[in-house]
């Protein structure tokens, strides 16, 4: 009995487009697929009112229930999606805790300074991690000035080679001429 394989065939995702595998087409369909999810989820988040906490629950177990029926269908794996709903709804509650609870003066001016003091700490790492791309990229280019510099250095060296191996080549055709010149000479006394 003749057991039949798929194999999926490349095929253009429109006319004239380039030819993709499919592998990679699914990759790229699930990212944009993610990608839209989480804009249309944003979009959805913002018609809600933030102090409508009733709402926001609701919105909240609506999104949960759509992600799950996301994951029974088994096609797409939706965990970045749903981290990033986590969050959201995480920093959320926090905000929504903040902002319900009764605080004295001097504890919102210590929340406020927290906030500050890790705003300037991801400022600063932010300018760190800048610096260091930046220097990256100048090794980077210098890298790639010495291997321009080393290619070109291997050419030369590569002709050399080459124009040596014919001079040895031709030596050793003379010296075998001349041996048999002496073979002969030697053969005729």
């Amino acid at each position: 009995m003749h057991t039949k394989s798929f194999k999926p065939s490349l095929w253009p995702l429109r006319p004239g487009a380039p030819t993709f595998e499919p592998q990679e087409t699914i990759y790229r369909v699930k990212s944009t697929f993610v990608y839209e999810m989480w804009g249309a989820l944003c979009g959805w988040i913002t018609q809600f009112s933030i102090g409508f906490l009733d709402g926001f629950t609701e919105l909240e177990s609506s999104i949960a229930s759509t992600l799950e029926e996301i994951r029974k269908v088994n096609i797409i794996d939706v965990s970045s999606l749903e981290n990033l709903v986590e969050n959201f709804f995480k920093s959320y509650a926090e905000y929504d805790t903040l902002r319900s609870s009764k605080m004295t003066k001097e504890s919102h001016e210590k929340s406020l300074s927290d906030a500050q003091r890790r705003l300037d700490g991801a400022k600063l790492a932010h300018e760190k991690l800048d610096g260091s791309m930046e220097k990256l990229q100048a090794t980077l280019a210098d890298v790639e000035k010495d291997l321009k510099a080393l290619t070109s250095k291997k050419k030369k060296v590569t002709t050399l080679i080459n124009k040596y191996q014919e001079s040895f080549s031709k030596s050793q055709e003379n010296v075998t001429i001349t041996e048999g010149e002496i073979y002969t000479i030697e053969a005729k006394m």
